[in-house]
C-alpha cells in the first residue's frame, strides 16, 4: 500500500483559473474522489460543467487557430495604384474563392462549425 502526504490544510473543492494568451482561460479543478473512481468522477464532473456552459448564450469556446497565407494569391502588401481597381477586384475574387473552398473542406472534415448551422 502507498501512503500519500497531502500538504494542503483545506481540502475543499475549488476551481483555479489561469489566463493564457494563446488559449484564453484555463480552468483547473481540485476535488477529492475515490481513487478507483477518479476517471469516471472526472468524466461526470466535466460533462456537468460543459452542460452548464451550453446553457449560457454569452459564453463561447475558442481554440487556437491558424491562418494560411498564399503569397501567390495575396502577394506582398502594397498600397493600391490609383485607377487599377480591376486588379484589386480580381485579387479579391480569387481570395474569396480560395476562402470558400478552404471553409467548405474544413466544414466537411468537421473542423469548422459554421455560425449559421444549428447546434
Amino acid at each position: 500500500a502507498y501512503d500519500y502526504y497531502i500538504v494542503y490544510s483545506k481540502l475543499t473543492p475549488t476551481v483555479y483559473t489561469h489566463v493564457k494568451d494563446d488559449h484564453g482561460i484555463i480552468l483547473t479543478i481540485r476535488y477529492l474522489s475515490i481513487p478507483r473512481r477518479r476517471r469516471s468522477t472526472a468524466q461526470e464532473l466535466w460533462e456537468a460543467i460543459l452542460t452548464e456552459f451550453a446553457h449560457q448564450n454569452d459564453i463561447s469556446f475558442a481554440y487556437p487557430t491558424y491562418r494560411w497565407y498564399s503569397r501567390a494569391l495575396e502577394g506582398p502588401a502594397r498600397p493600391p495604384i490609383a485607377g487599377d481597381d480591376s486588379k484589386i477586384d480580381e485579387l479579391v475574387d480569387q481570395l474569396n474563392t480560395l476562402n470558400d473552398a478552404l471553409l467548405a473542406k474544413a466544414t466537411r472534415n468537421g473542423a469548422v462549425h459554421r455560425p449559421d448551422e444549428g447546434r
